[in-house]
């Protein structure tokens, strides 16, 4: 039934397609879900099991699963970027004149890649993390973020609304980077009494 998802798709697409369906069964295993097919709903996301929350990513080279109970976490959202893959038109397309400036003009270009892979990253997870809350569909302008250097922290400003979220929301997660690949991750936690 999965496989049915991805039928039309590349070769390289079923690969990423399965790696993550199979890292996302071990970590339902893990938090004791049912077994069954994870499918996908319209816009490609996986269709958690009830009472459980998560994200895939994956790059060319690598992929990763987070889940976490509903009763828990409202939503997860996380991202990981090849950063070699940042040059200086993708990064003038999906980041601000100010964000540039900010975070990035003081830096040697493998520093600006990373860097602004981080960002846009930051803003993936960002999106991920509201489409299970949300159904408002963000564009990179939508949001600004803010690195916060040497901490691992970074903070995302909406700009417009989503859902039950205001213009100047503010989110905060966690990034790192290892060789070429920086991660990002955005957790709600669950608004229930008692989480």
């Amino acid at each position: 039934e999965e496989a049915a998802h991805v039928l039309d798709a590349v070769p390289k697409r079923r690969g990423e397609f399965a790696t993550g369906r199979r890292f996302a069964h071990r970590a339902l295993a893990i938090l004791q879900a049912p077994p069954g097919p994870l499918l996908a709903n319209a816009d490609r996301s996986p269709r958690w099991p009830p009472g459980v929350t998560g994200c895939i990513t994956h790059s060319d080279r690598y992929c990763a699963v987070a889940v976490a109970p509903a009763t828990e976490v409202a939503a997860i959202g996380i991202d990981v970027e090849d950063a070699t893959r940042f040059d200086h038109a993708i990064l003038r397309q999906v980041l601000s004149r100010r964000e540039i400036e900010t975070h990035l003009l003081d830096d040697d270009l493998e520093q600006q890649r990373q860097r602004g892979a981080t960002m846009f990253s930051a803003k993936e997870a960002l999106y991920k993390c509201l489409a299970t809350v949300a159904s408002a569909r963000l564009t990179f302008r939508d949001c600004a973020v803010e690195l916060d250097r040497g901490s691992g922290v970074f903070r995302v400003e909406l700009l417009t609304e989503a859902g039950p979220f205001g213009i100047g929301h503010r989110f905060t997660g966690r990034c790192a980077a290892r060789n070429e690949l920086v991660a990002t991750a955005i957790v709600l936690p669950s608004r229930r009494p008692g989480s």
